[in-house]
């Protein structure tokens, strides 16, 4: 896991203060999971690197950016090592005595921990390891709809699959947010990394596309 510390006077951290007040409204308000999609490079590593920024000093928070290479077991270990630093070491104790975790056992831990302390995970690219981690995110989130001071953010271009129409419209554990286009400084970050692009023509593409 990472934690980022952000330049505000920097371009890369000018904020959509919609987007973040809609995050604070979640992590302080009643839910389980906030959904963030959005198409690749529309911004949702940097939004949930700001979010750290903002919300990293009175808040414990775990971010996990995820590779292909990512599986359940990956993520738990990083989980656990995350908790241990903040005084929480049950799971890093039961790893170390089991070859092969029990993934039950691991929930069971997972919820007597959240049940004693705050925690906000953050997720961040979910869609590149598909539906691998589906039954553990699931499993966080059911342990998460009884405990309403933990929650978890999970970012993807493409719609999860660990929770269904019913957990957002019903029972209302799950909160989905969708990014627009980029703003202007993001949108012109982005070209000028794609190659040299003469200013004029960058502004026109910007709000020709809107951001897309």
């Amino acid at each position: 896991y990472e934690i980022y510390q952000c330049d505000w006077s920097s371009d890369v951290c000018s904020s959509d203060l919609r987007e973040l007040e809609a995050i604070d409204s979640f992590i302080d308000g009643d839910g389980a999971v906030l959904s963030i999609s959005g198409m690749p490079g529309i911004g949702k590593t940097t939004l949930a690197r700001k979010v750290l920024a903002n919300r990293g000093k009175d808040l414990k928070i775990f971010y996990i950016q995820l590779y292909a290479f990512d599986s359940p077991s990956s993520f738990i270990q990083q989980l656990a090592r995350f908790l241990g630093e903040h005084g929480m070491k049950h799971m890093n104790d039961y790893l170390a005595n089991k070859i092969t975790p029990d993934i039950r056992e691991i929930g069971w831990l997972l919820q007597d921990i959240l049940s004693k302390d705050r925690f906000i995970l953050i997720v961040d690219d979910l869609e590149i390891v598909g539906e691998g981690l589906d039954g553990f995110l699931r499993m966080l989130h059911d342990i998460m709809k009884g405990n309403n001071d933990s929650k978890m953010v999970v970012m993807s271009s493409t719609h999860p699959k660990f929770y269904d129409r019913k957990d957002v419209k019903i029972d209302k554990t799950v909160v989905e947010m969708g990014l627009d286009g980029l703003d202007i400084v993001a949108s012109k970050n982005l070209l000028e990394e794609l190659g040299r692009i003469e200013e004029d023509d960058m502004a026109g593409i910007i709000k020709a596309v809107d951001g897309h």
